[in-house]
């Protein structure tokens, strides 16, 4: 067997995401992603404990170290490789999806409030590689503060001999108890074994920590609402011999009659949510698992990265994996629901990432809404992430957030609200224009809400050549040195919009008007303001669910070309056409941001797909699981990443586009 330097580099780590549920058209798309999940979220924002049934939350549990037993003066990075182990082992063993994390601060406390911000995503923590000291101080300080249940190293290293399978299983049999603490007499359940008496049997070993300590924490009432013993054993027997989905639901026949969104909730409820971890080395045997994550092995990553930190590119998920992050403040069209309640849509993202891109997303929603405190945790946690992926954080706090990650790190930083938006909003901009027979810079737009794509979407029109846009907001047109009801970034994008101060509700301002692009709420523009419009009006009315006037109406009154964010009509203005493709071009050079003109090249590749022969009012921009975009995208944003100087690899952008072409026949990617 080739040693782990080989397959590590080859797979970009052996820990990975992996999906339950497989996108493969718009019926899925909607279960997965919207509109069903907002179903989803409603259920959980009602009701936080059903994060634990309707999403992967009830079998997942973070691997957090912070490097504290080892030199350091070391880099962050090179405690990757070891929560990476640690979490193999968890999900070959005990079928628990462990996500690993490094924390990087020498701050106790600080480390604490990590632990209890990550709460809403898992059902358990491993503090591993902790020193003593560090974990028993932070025990100290969230003991009375967190409601699930931790494993701290400092009281199980010594009696259990740190085996990685004897402390799977104990953890198997908390979240299979529904235990919401770990008593340190369980520990003595299983001191007294020998796993070298179990040689070539760990399966037989694992069941056997399962038995004892499931069996403990019942019989010692520790359980709350959990299986009983035999379930337990039952469902692990049915694990160990049909596999990691064994324990799925089936779907009822009844099920294919109801609404969609409720379907949606059925199928999340049978699954557990739609993302779930990987091992990318498929072992037959599970003595190779002990032979590639042995001490000397993992030493071996250690030095390499310790040598050479960019190796953690390699060698680690961290080249492939993106943080899909929210604080729940601004999700879909359910406004602030909590980090629970955001949980189910930032899942549903990290499928289409993995889908769409071949990018191991994890979504992680943290339990804070203040700016500082976010940019701190997430600046922490950012060791064992490749590119970070804001998501449905409210206007205006995730500028600031952005714009401070974007300082502070050296990883690509993109709002999808924002970014993702503007981007397919150019491509579909670009290919109406094409249409109407009129020219960028002599046209005259409404941007119609002031939100955080509304801005984003302005911005990068103005860059793409617009000269006279109008941003309305409730209040009507926005101009510079308006008094009420501004912002500091509505402010500054009124220096340069809006240039003949054009004063007035919608209704008055879009008169005469050649686009109209909505991010706003339904039923806010109507018939009579169509018909003001100049000659061959473009609509795009991007609110979802209910968009701000209905196609089928604004055809009505004149329209010559809608768009809307749904895919049950023609013209789907959709972000999975942008973020999946940008984020694996940047990862492949290795881009050390994401820029303007990286979006701009993006919404380019969109649009340049369609050809002048199948260009029409009904189509102008892909569908949005058309896979000829994912590559295209990921190529272009490529290529201006090494143009900018700002790739960190030599890898041409053809190369990319076969990589990412390749994935969508052979389901992996090929290094």
């Amino acid at each position: 067997m080739k040693n782990s330097v080989y397959y590590r580099e080859k797979y970009n780590g052996l820990w990975g995401i992996d999906l339950k549920i497989p996108v493969r058209d718009s019926y899925s798309l909607s279960l997965v992603y919207t509109p069903g999940v907002g179903k989803v979220s409603s259920v959980v924002a009602d009701d936080v404990k059903k994060s634990f049934t309707l999403t992967n939350r009830g079998n997942s549990i973070a691997v957090i170290t912070d490097g504290s037993p080892g030199d350091k003066s070391a880099n962050v990075l090179c405690s990757i490789p070891s929560v990476e182990e640690k979490a193999i082992y968890y999900r070959e063993y005990a079928a628990i999806d462990a996500y690993p994390l490094v924390v990087d601060t020498n701050n106790i406390e600080k480390l604490a409030n990590v632990l209890l911000k990550l709460t809403p995503n898992f059902a358990g923590i491993d503090l591993l590689k902790v020193s003593p000291g560090v974990s028993q101080e932070v025990q100290n300080i969230i003991k009375d503060k967190i409601d699930i249940p931790v494993l701290y190293s400092h009281e199980y290293s010594q009696l259990i001999n740190k085996n990685n399978i004897l402390e799977s299983m104990l953890f198997r049999s908390v979240i299979d108890t529904g235990a919401t603490a770990i008593p340190k007499d369980i520990f003595n359940v299983i001191a007294e074994l020998n796993p070298d008496e179990y040689k070539n049997k760990a399966f037989e070993l694992a069941r056997e920590v399962l038995t004892l300590t499931a069996k403990a924490l019942i019989e010692n009432g520790n359980a709350k609402d959990g299986l009983t013993l035999e379930q337990i054993i039952d469902k692990y027997n049915k694990y160990t011999t049909e596999g990691k989905n064994s324990w799925f639901e089936k779907a009822k026949p009844e099920e294919a009659s109801m609404p969609l969104v409720d379907q949606s909730v059925e199928l999340h409820r049978r699954t557990g949510g739609v993302v779930q971890v990987e091992s990318k080395l498929k072992l037959k045997e599970l003595s190779s698992l002990d032979d590639i994550c042995s001490v000397e092995e993992i030493n071996k990553i250690v030095k390499e990265i310790a040598n050479d930190p960019k190796r953690a590119l390699d060698l680690t998920a961290k080249g492939n994996l993106v943080a899909v992050v929210s604080d729940g403040s601004a999700v879909l069209g359910l406004g602030n629901i909590g980090p629970e309640g955001a949980l189910p849509v930032m899942e549903g993202k990290a499928a289409l990432f993995k889908s769409l891109g071949g990018v191991d997303a994890m979504p992680i929603c943290l339990r804070t809404q203040d700016v500082d405190e976010l940019v701190e945790i997430i600046s922490q946690l950012s060791p064992i992430w490749g590119g970070i992926n804001l998501e449905d954080i409210a206007a205006p706090r995730c500028f600031e957030i952005e714009k401070k990650l974007i300082d502070k790190l050296n990883i690509p930083i993109f709002h999808d609200d924002q970014h993702g938006t503007a981007v397919v909003v150019l491509a579909g901009f670009l290919n109406a224009l094409k249409l109407t027979g009129k020219k960028a810079e002599d046209i005259k737009i409404v941007v119609n809400g002031a939100g955080a794509g509304a801005i984003a979407v302005t911005n990068l029109l103005l860059q793409s050549g617009v000269k006279n846009l109008i941003l309305c907001d409730t209040r009507g047109a926005i101009w510079d040195r308006r008094a009420d009801g501004m912002n500091h970034y509505k402010s500054e994008i009124a220096k340069r919009t809006n240039p003949d101060k054009v004063k007035g509700d919608l209704a008055e301002v879009i008169k005469g008007v050649d686009f109209f692009i909505g991010l706003s709420a339904k039923d806010v523009l109507t018939q009579d303001m169509v018909k003001s419009m100049n000659n061959n009006p473009v609509v795009f009315a991007l609110a979802n669910p209910y968009p701000e006037i209905m196609p089928d109406k604004a055809k009505e009154a004149g329209a010559f070309v809608v768009a809307t964010g749904r895919s049950d009509f023609k013209n789907q203005v959709n972000n999975s056409l942008a973020f999946p493709g940008i984020f694996r071009g940047a990862l492949d050079v290795k881009s050390k941001k994401i820029t303007n003109e990286m979006k701009i090249v993006a919404a380019k590749a969109i649009a340049d797909l369609i050809t002048e022969d199948e260009l029409n009012p009904d189509y102008i921009i892909p569908h949005a699981l058309d896979l000829r975009v994912p590559p295209v995208v990921a190529a272009a944003v490529a290529e201006e990443a090494i143009k900018s100087n700002i790739a960190q690899t030599t890898i041409k952008p053809e190369e990319v586009f076969e990589r990412v072409k390749n994935y969508f026949y052979e389901g992996c990617l090929k290094r």
